[in-house]
């Protein structure tokens, strides 16, 4: 599991906010809500960690994206 890297001031603050949400307005358990900050911040750091791959992906070689299957619906865009 790759470390966590700190979070921006705005989804620090968003992540807080819906973790007071899932607390106050659904009573969610403290462990429900460690576990779901827990896996926010893991998911943002793996795609912290990614999207320069991706980045650099798309400016090597935009025009051969099209031709991914795994990009199904989203070819004809």
């Amino acid at each position: 599991m790759p470390p966590e890297l700190p979070l921006s001031a705005d989804l620090d603050r968003a992540l807080a906010n819906w973790l007071a949400h899932l607390r106050h307005e659904r009573a969610a358990a403290e462990k429900t809500l460690e576990a779901y900050a827990r896996d926010v911040r893991q998911f943002l750091s793996f795609l912290g960690a990614h999207l320069e791959l991706v980045e650099q992906m798309l400016a090597h070689r935009p025009r051969q994206l099209h031709r991914q299957p795994y990009l199904g619906p989203f070819r004809h865009r």
